[in-house]
């Protein structure tokens, strides 16, 4: 288990905001027990100072997680405080953990969320460029999951077009950049949930770490930090090259599991 010896140990209030997807998909096909539920759950009950939440496959639950205002949404005690908040997401042709390092300015739904929403090509917001990138670096976290053990990690620069993209970027762009990361997971049949759970609660010891360190972050990603973003006014393109079968199988949120009124005010 490396880094622990050289990097400054996490303080004991570090905690992490872990976000899940709930059911979805047509009667046919749907996904009534999704993964990330039962991931986030689970590590939240592992982690005292760790809270979970699982939100409706909607944009309209992104939306509301992310701005507050949802009735089932209590507000969160005076002294929350999250080193990080890391979205899980369902990619059905998976077979590793991928951490996510962008989202991109576009939904293109190939089927419809929760709530019948199905837009195409549509800008999430006009105002911001075509993609937003997590200042975390990825490659460094990957890397040195990777170096302990943990060889079924990825990296990825395509999340898709559906709901898990569209509340990456929108989490992104609540200058949240250097604390937000979106994780996509394969079902447990494809890697056991017992692996996936080691390999999660190894990158929060990594995240946490890399954060009591002062990093790791993205120096690319810095130089452009969300500040700025709201300065630039970006059309994105119309067409985009969609991941093969992701789209239409990713999974999104659904109710709260824990306390909060918004992903943004728990990012303090």
């Amino acid at each position: 288990w490396t880094h622990a010896s050289t990097m400054a140990a996490p303080d004991r209030r570090s905690r992490i905001l872990w976000t899940g997807f709930g059911p979805f998909g047509a009667p046919e096909g749907r996904i009534a027990a999704n993964p990330t539920t039962t991931l986030v759950e689970e590590i939240a009950r592992r982690f005292a100072g760790d809270s979970c939440r699982v939100l409706e496959v909607s944009m309209a639950a992104c939306d509301a997680a992310i701005e507050g205002g949802q009735a089932d949404l209590s507000t969160m005690s005076a002294d929350s405080s999250f080193e990080a908040c890391v979205h899980l997401g369902l990619a059905t042709d998976a077979v590793n953990v991928t951490l996510e390092r962008c989202a991109h300015n576009e939904t293109t739904f190939r089927c419809p969320d929760e709530r019948g929403a199905q837009p195409s090509t549509t800008p999430i917001d006009p105002t911001r460029p075509t993609e937003l990138r997590t200042r975390l670096d990825v490659d460094a976290l990957a890397s040195s999951l990777r170096a302990r053990g943990f060889d079924r990690v990825a990296v990825s620069d395509d999340p898709g077009r559906f709901v898990c993209n569209y509340l990456y970027f929108r989490s992104l762009a609540a200058r949240r950049s250097d604390k937000t990361l979106f994780v996509h997971v394969p079902p447990f049949d494809r890697l056991d949930q017992a692996t996936q759970l080691a390999t999660l609660e190894a990158l929060r010891e990594e995240m946490l770490l890399a954060a009591a360190d002062g990093g790791p972050t993205d120096s690319a990603a810095a130089d452009h930090p969300p500040e700025q973003d709201q300065q630039q006014s970006h059309e994105p393109k119309a067409a985009v090259h969609l991941r093969s079968n992701h789209d239409a199988d990713e999974a999104a949120f659904s109710r709260d599991a824990s306390q909060g009124s918004s992903l943004v005010e728990a990012l303090v």
